[in-house]
């Protein structure tokens, strides 16, 4: 059998080899963990020099929302004593990266986790990709919208019309008499034209009907994970006490984080101390969820009352800043809505969206972070 010392040797050669950023924790107890090993990879991919990691725990070396989330993604793979895998965004070394990163559990001869191995990919490009594409799905929505409006309103517009002419034809029809000079002849054909062509102005309007962009890419999202991640980089320094719902919920990935992120970064602006994101199926349409962010500081202003007005898209300035237009823009596509809603805090905000989606499960209490 290996001694622990040939076991890391055996593990810092397999990290080597790998071309991916590789780092090893030791395992000190249930949330304690020390940093053992960063590859020569990870240094590359990171800008990380090892000896400021290695040896120190996560409290020591980064911000303390961002050590708190680790801790409890260390802890997530220890207690299960299987491989951990989750996307995160972190900013090492000044610069912003999203990664996919797999936590793997080495156990010792007492099936207890000793070391953890942790394998990142950076996916910042497919991540922005992403981000692009929806917003591009979004304005193809709007445009898409638009072009349904234009057809069925001209559609309806000129069967109106046609429908006047339709009546005329069929007035002169009745009781006409026909001199031999084929101008009865002439109505009927004037009758099947205008009848074929209100047959056409149908199909117009039931085609735009039917033009819908398929939107339905939905994933299991854990959202206390989701929330956790996007208040570690938009709050790494703990200004504000934040609580997010412990719920595992089917929906767009995508579009969550992208709405979550703007809302909390809006909220950051205005909160005092404390800041809740939350979701929930309960009052809302079937097959929808409904999410709401809410911060405890100053209100809404007098022309944006809590009285569950939809905010619809518009320019940027006030309520607006930091992107909450183009979120309204993504939802109102989406065929829902952000509104304004009671706040959870005396004198606070609390902003609403819905989207497409399901609960998978829920836990009464929600996660501090």
């Amino acid at each position: 059998m290996l001694s622990s010392s040939e076991r890391f040797a055996t593990l810092e050669t397999f990290a080597e080899q790998i071309g991916q950023p590789v780092f090893i924790v030791d395992v000190e107890g249930e949330k304690q963990f020390r940093f053992r090993y960063l590859n020569s990879a990870h240094e590359s991919a990171t800008g990380i020099i090892p000896d400021d990691f290695i040896g120190k725990m996560p409290h020591d070396v980064v911000p303390e929302r961002v050590a708190d989330t680790l801790v409890v993604k260390y802890e997530t793979c220890r207690a299960r004593k299987k491989p951990y895998s989750y996307e995160e965004e972190l900013e090492l070394a000044g610069k912003s990266r999203v990664w996919q990163t797999t936590l793997s559990p080495v156990l010792d001869a007492f099936d207890d986790v000793k070391t953890l191995i942790g394998v990142a990919i950076d996916i910042t490009r497919t991540k922005q990709g992403e981000f692009a594409a929806q917003d591009q799905l979004t304005q193809m929505m709007r445009t898409n919208e638009e072009l349904q409006l234009l057809a069925s309103s001209t559609a309806q517009d000129v069967r109106g019309s046609l429908q006047s002419i339709l009546g005329m034809i069929t007035f002169l029809q009745d009781g006409f008499l026909d001199l031999g000079d084929q101008k009865f002849d002439q109505l009927n054909l004037c009758h099947a034209m205008v009848t074929n062509t209100i047959g056409r102005m149908d199909r117009i309007s039931n085609t735009a009907a039917s033009l819908q962009l398929d939107t339905n890419a939905k994933a299991d999202v854990d959202f206390s994970h989701v929330g956790l991640d996007i208040a570690a980089n938009a709050d790494p320094d703990k200004r504000f006490t934040v609580h997010v719902a412990d719920s595992h919920i089917h929906t767009d990935r995508v579009a969550v984080q992208m709405v979550l992120r703007t809302l909390f970064e809006n909220a950051t602006k205005y909160a005092k101390s404390k800041i809740t994101m939350r979701v929930s199926d309960e009052g809302a349409e079937p097959g929808r969820l409904n999410f709401y962010v809410s911060d405890d500081g100053s209100g809404l202003a007098d022309d944006l009352r809590c009285d569950g007005t939809p905010i619809v898209p518009t320019a940027a300035g006030g309520m607006y800043d930091l992107g909450m237009s183009t979120a309204a823009q993504l939802i109102t596509a989406r065929g829902g809505d952000m509104v304004r809603c009671s706040p959870d805090f005396e004198g606070g905000a609390t902003i609403g969206f819905s989207l497409p989606g399901q609960m998978v499960s829920k836990d009464a209490k929600a996660v501090t972070g």
